[in-house]
């Protein structure tokens, strides 16, 4: 039988999980929040700290709301909703700052927040296909998938894809003929176009006032909202002979730096994604056909 304590929340992780302390060593407790109390199961061990769940909560925090999907506690990709929204921030930006500290040995004094909205934002998600197969994502702490009825994080074009789709007994039958036979795909939908990796290889997306051709299958942002606000945050006043973009992806940093720097040199180790950064640079900014540079088995593209 697993071991069951009684144990009191005093922070979040950077992951979203609960931390309790029990004889000095760090208690992670996913789904509860600091200053509640619980009744746990401490179900790993390891040498610096354990893994609990709760069976039981005796002290609720009154920051504790209903989380608005169903799969909340099931599905792997959400770890805060059962977390009042602006109190959700107030602890991202503790923890952010105690990673600097702690990391960096750098203290930022106190961080100022940016937010979007607490739903309805995702552009971007990487979906399965379940065992009975439909649709969905992967289950927490597991290799297990779950079919989803919807997604609340996501943007209305992708929750109401997942709704109409898992309304099928076996949708993936039907999109498995689209697009191959394929274990996991990502969607992509901005302004109610939606994009589906397989069906076609690249999306396209508008980033503050600048367009963005990228690889569906590779990274970029998955909260556009978000990432105008942050490439403003990040460029704003800078001015230059040159500039660098270390991990520079499809360009979303490159294109805004090109608009206020003479070259800019792009560090990235996926050739797919660099070769969209250099498209997606104005035009007549540079010479997008110099050849890459091998670099520690990266790769530099400079435009």
């Amino acid at each position: 039988m697993e071991e069951r304590m009684v144990l009191t929340v005093e922070k979040l992780a950077s992951g979203g999980d609960g931390i309790a302390f029990l004889n000095g060593k760090a208690v992670f407790i996913p789904f509860t929040i600091p200053g509640e109390t619980h009744r746990c199961e401490i179900y790993s061990q390891s040498k610096d700290y354990l893994r609990a769940r709760s069976v039981e909560t005796l002290a609720a925090s009154p920051f504790r709301v209903a989380a608005p999907c169903p799969l909340f506690g099931i599905c792997g990709g959400c770890n805060l909703q059962h977390v009042d929204y602006p109190k959700q921030l107030e602890h991202k930006r503790t923890y952010a700052r105690e990673s600097l500290v702690r990391i960096a040995r750098f203290d930022p004094g106190e961080l100022a927040i940016r937010h979007g909205v607490p739903y309805g934002y995702r552009n971007r998600v990487q979906v399965h296909v379940t065992t009975d197969q439909g649709i969905g994502f992967m289950k927490a702490e597991s290799t297990e998938t779950v079919r989803a009825k919807g997604c609340p994080v996501c943007v209305s074009p992708i929750a109401t894809w997942l709704r109409r789709e898992n309304k099928k007994s076996k949708p993936a039958k039907d999109i498995e003929s689209r697009i191959g036979k394929r274990g996991r795909f990502a969607i992509f939908s901005q302004d109610e176009k939606l994009y589906m990796e397989g069906e076609t290889a690249f999306a396209h997306a508008k980033v503050g006032a600048l367009e963005y051709r990228f690889p569906l299958g590779h990274f970029f942002q998955s909260n556009l909202g978000l990432a105008s606000l942050l490439v403003d945050e990040a460029v704003r006043g800078l001015s230059g002979a040159h500039a660098a973009d270390l991990y520079a992806g499809a360009g979303l940093f490159s294109a805004r730096l090109a608009q206020s720097f003479d070259q800019v040199t792009l560090v990235e180790s996926d050739t797919v994604s660099l070769e969209s950064a250099r498209a997606n640079l104005p035009p007549g900014k540079g010479n997008r056909d110099l050849p890459r540079l091998g670099m520690e088995g990266r790769i530099a593209g400079t435009v």
